[in-house]
């Protein structure tokens, strides 16, 4: 798959974040700017989009890449992407919605702008806490052995390495773990250096790939925000 096709399908389709607060943090051409003002995506464009195709190509290769779990979802136009090339079977998303950490339930569509973005893709949303026992307990029930996770949700270390302990327990062995902001965000960062140098007694993920580009259109953030691969060890 052409990565440029996939570029721009994340563009035009699917939409980026711009606006006053980041600016062009997914580094877009210019022209692009005065269009894609939502936040739709909160990831750099050629990040995601070699991401996408290195799966495609795992796909191709006959990996079974069915069950999708991504926590920490915000709008989901992540969802939207992944979903567009490699059509998932299942799909698990868990977000707090913008809401207080007593907010729960689940297969509730509450997030307006994520229902714009998804429209009626089906899928089982889990609203609450990604850290919250009840939140974790409710994506174990569902007996499902994903084959990609996506984390993204809170970005300090503790909640990073909470999400990781937790969810990859939800992962088939072989699987995969993808984490955003594997560079652009410190929490993130030192938790990945102590995953990988705590290999075995943690968990047992093994990198596989990072994806981290410098800016085309931007100066901001020039090593890139980062989007790093792990396969689940089969044992």
């Amino acid at each position: 798959m052409n990565i440029a096709d996939i570029e721009r399908y994340v563009v035009e389709e699917v939409g980026v974040a711009v606006n006053r607060e980041w600016g062009n943090y997914c580094d877009i051409p210019p022209e692009y700017v005065n269009v894609c003002n939502g936040a739709d995506m909160q990831q750099r464009v050629s990040e995601i989009a070699g991401c996408i195709s290195w799966f495609i190509d795992k796909q191709k290769n006959g990996e079974k890449l069915d069950n999708y779990l991504e926590v920490g979802t915000c709008a989901g136009g992540v969802t939207k992407a992944f979903n567009h090339y490699l059509n998932f079977k299942s799909i698990v998303l868990v977000d707090d919605a913008g809401a207080s950490n007593k907010a729960f339930f689940v297969d509730k569509h509450s997030n307006w702008k994520r229902s714009e973005v998804l429209g009626f893709l089906k899928r089982i949303e889990i609203i609450g806490n990604s850290n919250d026992i009840k939140t974790i307990t409710a994506a174990k029930n569902l007996g499902i052995e994903f084959d990609i996770l996506f984390i993204d949700a809170g970005h300090e270390y503790i909640e990073v390495k909470r999400d990781t302990v937790y969810y990859s327990q939800l992962v088939r062995e072989g699987g995969y773990v993808i984490f955003h902001d594997s560079i652009g965000c410190p929490g993130v960062s030192l938790w990945l250096e102590e995953l990988e140098a705590q290999w075995g007694k943690i968990s047992r993920l093994n990198r596989q790939i990072e994806f981290a580009f410098s800016g085309k259109y931007t100066l901001e953030w020039p090593e890139g925000m980062g989007l790093r691969i792990y396969r689940k060890e089969v044992i």
